[in-house]
C-alpha cells in the first residue's frame, strides 16, 4: 500500500474514536473501544450468516457451495460476481492442449481488447487463473474464471479457492481443530451457534 492508503485506512479505523489532539494514555482506552466495536460488527455477521439462509440465484452447486461456506457479506461479494458470470458473459478460445485451455473471456458487445485471459489446466486438481487476478488480491474469484468453471461442467466450487478467512470455520477454529458448520447437528460437534453465544 502507498502511504497515503495506509494512512486513510488507519483514519477510517479510528474515525469517531481518536484525533489528533488526543492524550497518549486516553488513546489507548478509545483502542480498546475500537476493538470492541470491530468485534461486535463481526459478531453481529456471524450471527445474520447462521441464523439465515443464503439466497441463491440458481440451482448450480458451486453457488450452492459458496452459500454453504461464505459468510453472508463475502457471499454477497461471490454472488455478484456469479450472477455477472452468468449472465452476459462470452468466450474466444485461444489455445487447447491435453494440459491447458486459454480462454479470453468478456461481456457481450465489448471489445474483446478488453476480455480477460482466462487458464484452465486439466491436472489432479482444477487450477484456474485470470488476467484480472481478483483471487490473488481480493481472495474471491472473479467473474470470468467463475463463467469458466460453468463452461467447462465444474460440480462445485473447488476447496482451495474458498479461503478460510472468508468462513465462519476461521472464527471457531481451535488450534489444529475447528468447530466445523456442519457440525452443528453432529453429536460429538459443539454447535457454532452456541460457541458464538459463550464468548
Amino acid at each position: 500500500m502507498t502511504s497515503n492508503g495506509i494512512s486513510e485506512g488507519v483514519h477510517s479505523y479510528f474515525d469517531g474514536y481518536v484525533n489528533s489532539k488526543i492524550m497518549l494514555n486516553e488513546f489507548v482506552k478509545q483502542y480498546d473501544k475500537v476493538v470492541e466495536a470491530r468485534m461486535a460488527v463481526e459478531e453481529d455477521e456471524d450471527f445474520r450468516t447462521m441464523d439465515s439462509h443464503p439466497n441463491l440465484s440458481s440451482v448450480n452447486p458451486i453457488e450452492a457451495k459458496a452459500g454453504a461456506r461464505y459468510t453472508k457479506n463475502i457471499f454477497d461479494l461471490f454472488k455478484k460476481e456469479w450472477t455477472e458470470a452468468t449472465l452476459n458473459l462470452t468466450h474466444e478460445t485461444i489455445t487447447k492442449s491435453l494440459k491447458e485451455i486459454k480462454y479470453k473471456v468478456g461481456q457481450l458487445g465489448i471489445d474483446t481488447i478488453y476480455w480477460r485471459n482466462v487458464d484452465f489446466r486439466l491436472s489432479k486438481k482444477i487450477d484456474v487463473a485470470c488476467s484480472r487476478a481478483k483471487f490473488k488480491t481480493h481472495g474471491i474469484l472473479c467473474k470470468h474464471i467463475l463463467y469458466v468453471l460453468k463452461k467447462r461442467n465444474v460440480e462445485t466450487l473447488p476447496d482451495h479457492y474458498i479461503l478460510s478467512r472468508w468462513t465462519l470455520d476461521a472464527r471457531y477454529k481451535l488450534g489444529n481443530c475447528g468447530t466445523e458448520l456442519e457440525d452443528i447437528h453432529s453429536e460429538k460437534g459443539v454447535s457454532a451457534l452456541t460457541l458464538w453465544c459463550v464468548q
